[in-house]
């Protein structure tokens, strides 16, 4: 019995275990469960190395799955344009990246756009 219970133990410990999983972005309720993170965002007025931005980012860097993200669109729902680094605007094929720094810490979102479609999505962390 008491091997047992340690090897249910130990595979807790060695998966984890998360006790919300993430919304995938494409779920309507992310437009409403981060709406003032999503309206945070979309201020111009903030720079995006403000520490209420890179708060809003992070909220939604842990409780949103960018990874199937496919409709460009979406990302002008969720993030503003303003803050859209793009690595080549007059290519039909474009790196998008959204940068949120605040204190030393950060939160980046690239993107890779052909036409109107992702396809590939990275959220990092430091």
């Amino acid at each position: 019995m008491k091997k047992i219970t340690g090897l249910l133990l130990l595979i807790l410990l060695l998966t984890g275990c998360r006790s919300v999983p993430k919304l995938s972005s494409e779920d309507l309720d992310v437009l409403t469960k981060y709406a003032p993170e999503i309206a945070m965002l979309h201020r111009r007025d903030v720079p995006p190395n403000s520490r209420q931005k890179y708060e809003a980012a992070k909220k939604l860097a842990d409780g949103v799955d960018f990874s199937f993200t496919t409709n460009v669109q979406l990302l002008d729902t969720i993030f503003s344009v303003v803050d859209a680094r793009v690595d080549n605007p007059k290519s039909y094929e474009q790196q998008l990246m959204f940068l949120y720094q605040w204190q030393g810490k950060s939160v980046r979102f690239l993107f890779t756009r052909f036409g109107n479609y992702v396809t590939r999505a990275e959220v990092l962390e430091k």
